[in-house]
Formats: C-alpha cells, structure tokens, sequence
C-alpha cells in the first residue's frame, strides 16, 4: 500500500516492474482525500479508509472492548470494521486481538466439544448397575428420595423409597434390595456425589470387590440409563398417584409395571432377561387354572430347558442391543451439536467448572471458567491438566467437553483458579 499512497502523493511509479504494473492495476480502486487513501467499493460506490498499521491494533481493541463495545467474536469485529476500514490481513488480526482477551477467555461460552455418542458394552445381567438418587417430595411416611438402581444390559430396574440420602442409608438399602435378592454386580456406576463417594459406600464395594465407576455429578447426561429412568418414575408418578404424599405407596406397582414391559433396546422385559420367563400379572385369567399337567416335567428337564431358553434370551437381546446402540449412535452423531474437537498434549485450555456458577445469585451472568490449564496427558474422554503457571501442581483429570480451546496467540500465562475446590 505504501507504493500505492506514494503515487497519489507524488505521482511517481515504482522502479521495480513487478510493483509499477501492480500500481497501475489497483490505482482505479482507490481514491486519495485529504492525505487519506480510500478503497472504492465497485458495488455501492462506499468509501473504506486504509489504516496504517500503528493504529491498527488500538481500533480494533476499541471495537472489542472500549465503552461501546460487548466484547464481541472476531469475526463480528472484523465485519464492522471492514463496513469503514480495509487494510491486508485486517481479518487475522482480530482473531489475534480477540485471543489476548482475558475476559474472553474466561466467559468464553463453549462449542459443542461433546464426543460421538461412546455406547456402553454389556453382555449379561448384573455386569454392571447404575444407581442415582431421585428428590420426589416428603411422603406421609416421612420418605423424600428414591434410590433408583437400574441394571446397564437387562434394564431391570428396582426403586425403593429413602427418608434421606446419606451413605449409610442408601448403603443399607442396596445391600438389602439388590445384593442380597440378586447378588453382586460386577461393576456399580453411580453419579459423583457425596452420597455415593463417601467412606461407607467405598467399604462396601471393597467387600463386594466391585469396580467403581463415577459420572461428572453435576452433568446428568454422563449416567444416561438412570437418568432415563428417573423421568419415567416421575411421569409414571404423577399418572398413577391420586395424593402427592402417598407417592410411595404407588412406587412399588409402577416398578413392577417397567420391569415387566419389554424394552425397545433389548427386545425383551427386565423380567424375562432377569428370570428366563415372561411375568405373570395378578390380572391374567389363566392364574387360577394352575400348571397343565401335559406341560409338567421333572426338575432336570425343566433346568436343561430353562438354560437354554435363557441363553438363547439373551443372545437374541444382545444381538437387538447391538443393533439398537448402533442405530442410536448414528442418530446421535448426525445432530448438529455432537462435534468432536481434537487436543493435544501441551495445548492449553480453560476448563469450565458448573459448579461455580450455583454460588452466585444470578448464574447467568456468572463466570465459570478457570484456567489457563496444560494439558499434560490426554484419552478419548478426558484429560490430565495442571496450571500453566504450576506445572508441579498434582494434575486434574477433566471431561473433554468442558474443555476451551485457547485461540492461538492467547492470554499470558498467568492461571486463575476457584479459591476452593470445586467439582469437575
């Protein structure tokens, strides 16, 4: 632009070739006033002022957070500059002004950084349970909670009423209603939180030799199965229950009445991919008739049957699971939301912490962002980060999707961190 200003200053072409043919091609799109080099838009005939480069950085700064401004993206930035301003690589730098942006960076709202749908494999009951705690409502009977354990391959799902939700008590009530009537899962899943992660519980799954896996507590989608089954608790609830206070009471029969509905997923009732057998309701006509005789056989006979109606149960369940986890993910990564954003070890990150937002009073307008972190190991759905400013720290392990990438050149390398420990 410099060869440009100067031939309409001094009306003089460059020496250089290259450059004079390069002048006389751009200059019947410019216009000089005043000492000012215009670009001529060739469409409406607008005029857009050619910055030099000293003011460059402090017209944009004004433009993203002066008194007028909101702290807008880059790219908005650029297109109300460019209605007025033009100069070479006007658009990069207000992505390299924006990425400075410490404020930015830290109320920066998140795309979608959620994985593909990651479907859960099991193959047989009790492999693996999954258990949350539901808020109903204080009964009659003084109970307020439901613990609801839901079994991840049969979808049997038992749901017993609790006055309260400390680990003593839901500890007790799992043993009594699970353990000791179907035995010991394999593996217990359960959402992060006090209730489940406290010393008592932990003993328990010690005893049960039981691997523990734990969701993000405060991002229900993590512990989908239970979470499902909680809203259909509560729809069934509020159909079936004359009286908010005597919910309770009715729980018992609205479980039976899911246990003994075939599922979409596995082709078959909880009942029939717990017990072997199609359940028998209290209402069909044939109960009173008792068994056939013609159908009567000795209990060899009926085990040898039973376990190979069973197996092959099962394996039909399991070839429907497959078939329906692969139909479900596929409908799942097609929605616009589900990207997939690639990190590598030693970029750096803000992490977003939910948690922080329920202590202010008006969350919406409260910053939940913290950081900036180094990621120093990573796998397909989390990674390990420690401040960038004290990388000796012990790291944190963080679920991909509350990860922000920090645009290249980003803010200083000063970390800003809860004052206490927060959930991640």
């Amino acid at each position: 632009m410099q060869a440009l200003v100067k031939f309409f200053k001094e009306k003089t072409l460059p020496d250089d070739p290259r450059e004079r043919q390069k002048v006389v091609a751009l200059s019947p799109l410019f216009t000089f006033i005043d000492g000012l080099l215009f670009r001529c838009d060739q469409k409406n005939g607008n005029l857009s002022l050619f910055v030099p480069n000293k003011f460059r950085e402090k017209l944009i700064l004004d433009r993203h957070s002066g008194a007028c401004a909101g702290h807008l993206s880059a790219k908005k930035i650029y297109r109300q500059l460019a209605e007025k301003y033009f100069w070479n690589n006007m658009r990069a730098e207000c992505v390299q002004a924006v990425a400075k942006c410490r404020i930015c960076a830290y109320t920066r709202e998140p795309r979608s950084n959620q994985p593909g749908l990651k479907c859960v494999r099991t193959s047989e009951p009790l492999e693996l349970i999954c258990l949350d705690v539901l808020e109903i409502g204080r009964s009659r009977a003084r109970n307020r909670y439901i613990l609801v354990c839901v079994d991840h391959f049969s979808k049997w799902t038992v749901a017993e009423p609790i006055p309260n939700k400390t680990a003593e008590t839901i500890a007790r009530v799992f043993v009594e209603n699970v353990i000791l009537i179907y035995g010991a899962p394999k593996r217990i899943h359960s959402d992060r939180g006090k209730e489940f992660l406290n010393s008592i519980l932990e003993n328990i799954t010690q005893i049960l030799k039981s691997e523990v896996s734990t969701t993000r507590g405060y991002d229900p989608q993590a512990n989908g199965l239970v979470e499902r089954m909680n809203q259909t608790i509560i729809k069934l609830l509020k159909r079936t229950t004359p009286s908010e206070w005597d919910w309770d009471l009715k729980l018992p029969y609205i479980v039976f009445a899911i246990n003994a509905t075939p599922s979409e997923t596995t082709g078959f009732s909880p009942y029939t991919l717990m017990f072997g057998r199609t359940v028998n309701f209290p209402t069909d006509e044939n109960i009173e008739l008792g068994v056939d005789p013609r159908y009567t056989v000795d209990e060899e006979t009926y085990l040898q049957a039973f376990r190979e109606n069973l197996e092959n149960i099962l394996d039909e369940a399991r070839n429907n699971i497959k078939i329906a986890q692969e139909r479900q993910k596929l409908e799942f990564d097609k929605r616009p939301a589900v990207t997939e954003k690639k990190f590598a070890v030693g970029e750096k990150v803000m992490v977003i912490y939910p948690s922080e937002s329920k202590k202010l009073t008006n969350r919406k307008l409260g910053w939940n962002h913290f950081g900036p972190f180094k990621i120093i190991d990573i796998t397909e759905s989390a990674a390990s980060l420690v401040p960038v400013d004290k990388l000796n720290e012990d790291p944190i392990t963080v679920p991909i999707e509350r990860l922000i990438k920090i645009p290249s050149p980003g803010i200083p390398d000063i970390s800003i961190l809860p004052k206490k420990k927060s959930t991640i």
